[in-house]
This record gives structure tokens, C-alpha cells and sequence, in this order.
């Protein structure tokens, strides 16, 4: 008989869920790429709850206000990027589109 064949008992947990470990900065990239809540947890592995209730712990901010923030940053990008293609590029349709939302002509 092989002694490799028998395997060692796995120690007994103390209760509780076992702890994912979160990449908080690939769940920042998410954010400021527009991913919502439900699909970084989905990524993950782990309930949303669990991503609301530890965001809340390891951040000291609640998810809501922690998405806000993180989503204001692709914003960010995503205006800078339209006012780069508007004005280097003299991008007229583009020119166009910001009068409308920016300056309301």
C-alpha cells in the first residue's frame, strides 16, 4: 500500500464563511470601467453582499458613495477623451455634441 494514497485530514475551521481575498484594485479598474456592483462580485466569486459588507470594512465607506467615486473617474476619462477628439482633432460632430450638453445650443 502507498502512504501517498492516504491523504492527511484537513484541519476543523471555527465556523464562519471562508474569506475571499477582494483585489481592490482590480475592483477600482471595474468601477471606473462602469462594471456595477453584482459583476465585480460575480468576478470574484462572492455574493454582492459580501462585497457591499467588505467594502464597508476595508474601505470605511459604504459601496454606494465607494462607486460613485471610482465611476466619476471613467467619467472623467471618457469626457477628457470626447474633448480631445472634439478640439485636436477638430472633430466636427463631436464639436457638435458638447455644444449641445456642455454650453445648451
Amino acid at each position: 500500500m502507498n502512504v501517498d494514497t492516504f491523504k492527511k485530514p484537513r484541519p476543523k475551521r471555527k465556523g464562519g464563511p471562508l474569506h475571499k481575498e477582494i483585489d481592490w484594485d482590480k475592483v477600482d479598474q471595474m468601477l471606473i470601467q462602469g462594471c456595477n456592483g453584482t459583476q465585480i462580485a460575480a468576478t470574484f466569486g462572492i455574493h454582492p453582499d459580501t462585497l457591499y459588507k467588505r467594502c464597508e470594512i476595508e474601505k470605511g465607506v459604504g459601496f454606494s458613495a465607494y462607486y460613485q467615486e471610482k465611476r466619476s473617474i471613467g467619467d472623467g476619462y471618457i469626457h477628457q477623451a470626447q474633448y480631445q477628439k472634439a478640439l485636436k482633432e477638430k472633430n466636427t460632430t463631436m464639436l457638435i455634441w458638447l455644444g449641445k450638453q456642455r454650453c445648451g445650443q
